[in-house]
């Protein structure tokens, strides 16, 4: 891994000077996250969630987060110590408290025992409420796939109305509700997984645009007098909400997302500054025969990607191998964290005092340099 230092971007030196391993970046997320309060086990697999994020290609759900996890321990909004427990348990339906703890921690634990349960009964429906952010929703589905195990997960509305507006609409009422869906590959190192918010993009992209002081890729914002722009500084300012990817499609998607997350997930009483997730795992084993299952997708899979591609265009690929080839290239040959980030990283540290001792461990992390106008938490759902 290497940083993209702030200001020095063309600098090959210090780019090899500022270079990381990923194992290092995590114990670095780890020791911010110990320091603002998190036990031991926690901010280590918080900090490894936010790591694996940034190594499949998900960096708007990784490092970055980091300060925005210090603002809400230092704020109550989430717990440090706090761990999930089962509200309610009727073998084949799953009530789980987050209980405000990380949402990083809750989601596996939902996804584990939705796994499990499938495996054994063929069937689990888990309701997850009151979880911190959770982060990238296609981690839940890996974690099923690798078992065997379909998954179809909702989330994660909050109580408050959102940034993203409705078809037709030009003010936010609807968060960006994300989905995932999972089943397992013809190996357990290939499932195919769809993870995506239903927004045109996430409140986490928006802000990385911003904070690089770049435009989005494709005009997916409508100012509040209707007109539509690719500028995230109108979002940032408060003058325009997300749309919906896909027009009404993506609209109605985050409609059902909402609903089911919010209010079925959370029995009515979704609660301000946490997540809910509705998620569906099947096992697919108890369906059809494994083998012929793999026989079966890998024919499907060969006729699908050798589809010749558009010109200058890549191969194509099944949902979750852009996720997978990234993490791939960035474990073999490493990858860059980016500058705004970095910051993200620095400014975290700086305020729960351990950025001199840091550095003086990593002497690379000085060519962090500070930037008073980067961005700060992100405070996304999406």
């Amino acid at each position: 891994m290497s940083i993209e230092p702030s200001g020095m971007a063309g600098d090959q030196s210090a780019m090899r000077a500022g270079a990381l391993k990923p194992d290092d970046l995590a114990d670095i997320l780890a020791a911010v996250l110990r320091a603002a309060g998190c036990a031991v086990d926690i901010a280590g697999e918080v900090a490894a969630a936010l790591v694996d994020a940034d190594l499949s290609g998900h960096g708007t759900h990784g490092s970055r987060q980091i300060d925005f996890y210090v603002e809400r321990l230092k704020r109550g909004e989430v717990d440090g110590h706090a761990r999930p427990t089962i509200a309610s348990d009727t073998g084949s339906l799953i009530r789980i408290a987050g209980n405000r703890a990380f949402g990083q921690i809750a989601g596996a634990f939902a996804a584990h025992l939705g796994a499990e349960r499938a495996r054994r009964d063929g069937l689990c429906l888990i309701c997850l409420a009151g979880s911190g952010h959770l982060g990238r929703n296609g981690r839940w589905a890996e974690i099923a796939a690798a078992e065997n195990v379909g998954s179809l997960h909702f989330g994660q509305g909050i109580a408050q109305s959102g940034p993203v507006a409705p078809h037709g609409g030009r003010e936010g009422r609807l968060n960006t509700n994300p989905i995932a869906l999972g089943l397992p590959g013809t190996t357990p190192r290939t499932p195919i997984v769809l993870d995506c918010a239903t927004s045109a993009v996430s409140g986490s992209t928006i802000k990385q645009a911003h904070d690089r002081g770049g435009l989005l890729d494709a005009p997916c914002l409508v100012r509040t007098d209707g007109t539509v722009t690719a500028d995230p500084a109108a979002f940032m300012s408060g003058d325009a909400a997300v749309m919906t990817f896909g027009g009404f499609k993506g609209f109605g998607l985050s409609v059902f997302s909402e609903i089911l997350s919010t209010i079925v997930a959370t029995s009515g009483d979704a609660q301000p500054a946490t997540n809910s997730l509705f998620s569906v795992y099947f096992s697919v084993e108890t369906l059809m025969d494994m083998g012929d299952y793999g026989d079966r997708l890998a024919a499907y899979r060969e006729r699908v990607t050798n589809c010749p591609p558009v010109p200058g265009g890549d191969a194509v690929m099944l949902p979750g191998d852009r996720s997978r080839k990234a993490r791939h290239q960035a474990m073999e040959a490493g990858f860059t964290l980016s500058a705004d980030s970095a910051q993200h990283v620095r400014r975290a540290a700086e305020r729960v005092g351990i950025w001199e001792d840091l550095a003086d461990h990593y002497p690379q992390l000085r060519y962090w340099r500070q930037d008073p106008d980067a961005g700060g938490g992100d405070g996304s759902t999406g």
